[in-house]
């Protein structure tokens, strides 16, 4: 291999010895810098958004964003905004693992090591290791979780809407989480 080809091999590859400081910075930059989460909350708007007014047209697009933001605010607190419904669906998005996929945890994992490794123990450090990962991608998660929720009730609201059953609106929902 030519000397190019090897650097290349080990920028995309370096192996384990810069692990924990890349861990470190990946942590630092997510939950040391709160602005990371507020920037991944506008998912919504630059990316679920285009996905469905391509679909369903601007106004439909933005009544549904607005409502789904709103209502899943004012439903965690009061219960109120979402149909049973609506309720249901989300708790099997929530059981298919989807609407409550972490981007940020997932990554901090591998960026960490062995995900196996990581789950049958370790040491004290290890765990301080990992409890500190999840704190401080913490606002990120949430975050993530908020956008996926308010793209999934939107999409499959807009799918209702058009008469689709209740699980064609499922997986319009799904699509639209995953688009």
């Amino acid at each position: 291999l030519s000397w190019m080809q090897k650097h290349y091999d080990y920028i995309m590859n370096p192996g384990e010895e810069w692990t924990g400081i890349r861990s470190f910075g990946f942590m630092f930059y997510l939950g040391a810098v709160p602005k990371s989460a507020v920037v991944n909350l506008t998912q919504v708007p630059l990316a679920t958004y285009p996905y469905l007014a391509g679909i369903h047209g601007d106004v439909q697009a933005t009544k549904a964003l607005a409502g789904a933001i709103a209502d899943l605010t004012r439903g965690v607190v009061s219960g109120k905004g979402i149909s049973e419904e609506e309720w249901t669906a989300i708790r099997q998005g929530r059981k298919d693992s989807f609407l409550d996929e972490s981007l940020a945890s997932y990554l901090a994992d591998v960026a960490e090591g062995s995900l196996l490794t990581q789950t049958i123990g370790g040491t004290k450090a290890d765990a301080a290791l990992r409890t500190a990962g999840y704190l401080g991608t913490y606002l990120f998660q949430k975050a993530e979780m908020f956008n996926r929720h308010v793209s999934f009730l939107a999409g499959y609201r807009l799918a209702r809407e058009k008469g689709r059953s209740a699980d064609a609106a499922y997986k319009a929902g799904r699509d639209t989480v995953d688009g």
